[in-house]
């Protein structure tokens, strides 16, 4: 795809703006469908059962036990704390089935990049579909992507964000921004206010509406920097910059790719669990900028490392 393939299609208005039209890279729905509905959130602290689930990565233990700390002080008390060898590993069932019969409530973090994020998300979403609360919290950064990622309607988990990065802070840094947390924190678990930001920041997310398997950016969208910027806030990037997956490019790369060469069920693809269609692959090669020539050769990459 070259950079002349520069224009926003779709309704084009006086100021040369456009409402954008694109194909969703995510395709279906995770198939985690537990939606934590009929969860039990606590009203107060004191004598409150805590697990915490921390994801390896760097400073994250230090927040979590400064964290732990602090909620002690309130009267609540540590029953459950379990680190991941890193961002990228499983859970387990082992830890699941600990933290279902040991703990009141599980903060899940932090998740200061994209797989930490989506991950994160699946196992906050797991703990909740199992009768667990859990409270996600995410660097601003990738709160976006663990919001896509989290079934819909998803009762059993509330957010908690706070300044990215975590990862590069000194030990200082790291117990201060925990302690910066805390309030919203508490908030989240007992007066049910998810989505909370401990930077005080946040902007209002672009006005978005589906049309069949699409989407649709009702804001005003007036080059391909900005819609790349707006799939950020969205939640559908990590952040570089993207080409929009508009339905043409889609069609474009699909066309390249026969319909008799394509697989029979689309591969699973972790960690989000979601299903690799055509659509979704297509769309998301678009975002890469990918020829379509080269479309049924990373189709059969893709496949095969779905099923190693």
């Amino acid at each position: 795809m070259s950079k002349k393939d520069n224009v926003m299609p779709d309704q084009p208005g006086g100021d040369g703006s456009a409402q954008l039209r694109f194909v969703n890279p995510c395709g279906p729905t995770s198939p985690i469908s537990e939606t934590g509905t009929g969860v039990e959130w606590p009203t107060h602290l004191d004598g409150l059962a805590i697990g915490f689930l921390g994801n390896g990565k760097s400073n994250v233990a230090g927040f979590l036990d400064h964290l732990s700390s602090v909620l002690a002080n309130q009267g609540a008390k540590t029953a459950c704390s379990l680190a991941k060898e890193g961002p990228m590993a499983d859970c387990g069932e082992h830890r699941y089935r600990e933290f279902q019969d040991r703990c009141d409530l599980v903060i899940v973090g932090v998740c200061d990049g994209g797989t930490a994020a989506s991950t994160g998300a699946v196992d906050a979403a797991t703990l909740a579909g199992r009768g667990t609360p859990a409270v996600l919290i995410c660097t601003d950064a990738f709160a976006p992507l663990a919001r896509v990622t989290l079934p819909p309607d998803m009762e059993g988990v509330r957010m908690v964000i706070v300044p990215h990065p975590l990862s590069s802070l000194t030990s200082d840094e790291t117990v201060a921004l925990a302690t910066t947390a805390f309030d919203d924190v508490v908030s989240a678990i007992t007066a049910g206010h998810g989505s909370l930001s401990s930077s005080g920041t946040g902007s209002r997310p672009a006005a978005l509406k589906r049309i069949d398997d699409d989407f649709v950016i009702t804001d005003p969208v007036t080059d391909e920097a900005q819609a790349s910027g707006l799939l950020y806030e969205l939640g559908f990037t990590d952040g570089l910059p993207v080409f929009v997956p508009t339905p043409d490019r889609v069609d474009a790369l699909l066309g390249a790719w026969p319909p008799e060469k394509r697989p029979a069920r689309p591969p699973l693809i972790q960690p989000r669990r979601g299903l690799a269609t055509p659509s979704a692959m297509a769309a998301n090669a678009v975002m890469t900028g990918l020829p379509p020539a080269l479309m049924p050769y990373l189709a059969a990459t893709l496949e095969a490392a779905a099923h190693p």
